[in-house]
């Protein structure tokens, strides 16, 4: 079920910068709270704007960006609300690669992060499995770069090129995440 909608069925206000407030203090001055704001608009050559690009992976995260708390990481398709202890480390990142070993993925596996999932089937938001693949190196994936306008957080414009490790549609694999 929804959680905002459970909340309304209820009769409950929710209000979802209370509930990012809530995150923040519950991880406390030594933790780092991390939404994803991925979009992958960049890979359609649609250009990206480090103030303005809209997260396509849900409300807090959305929400997040909009806070003067929160900062964005800088990579284009694969980026990150950050707010805490360790915004400077993410957010300073300049990985080409979406997973590669200096990107975010790798920084949460270094911390043992804990990954919180609301609200959507863990199959279908489990991104970090793909740094996993890309860090053992799998037969149905490849590095693909895409190359598109990029603009800074201070509204300066260039071309850059990034790159994710994306599955390769000719070898028709399905990857499943169920547990049996």
């Amino acid at each position: 079920t929804d959680l905002f909608a459970t909340c309304l069925e209820n009769g409950d206000k929710f209000d979802i910068n209370s509930f990012i407030d809530e995150i923040i203090k519950v991880v406390g001055k030594n933790g780092t709270v991390v939404f994803p704001t991925y979009n992958w608009d960049f890979c359609h050559n649609v250009a990206f704007n480090y103030k303005k690009t809209k997260s396509k992976t849900g409300c807090l995260g959305e929400i997040a960006l909009k806070r003067a708390d929160f900062k964005r990481t800088k990579h284009p398709i694969y980026s990150f609300a950050v707010a805490g202890k360790d915004q400077e480390l993410l957010c300073s990142m300049n990985n080409i690669t979406s997973f590669g070993s200096d990107s975010p993925f790798a920084y949460f596996e270094k911390v043992k992060a804990k990954n919180i999932i609301i609200d959507v089937p863990y199959n279908q938001c489990y991104t970090f499995i793909h740094y996993i693949e890309q860090k053992i190196g799998t037969p149905y994936r490849y590095e693909k770069v895409f190359t598109g306008e990029y603009i800074e957080e201070d509204g300066t414009s260039s071309i850059k090129s990034y790159s994710m490790y994306v599955r390769d549609l000719d070898l028709d694999v399905v990857t499943d995440m169920y547990e049996r």
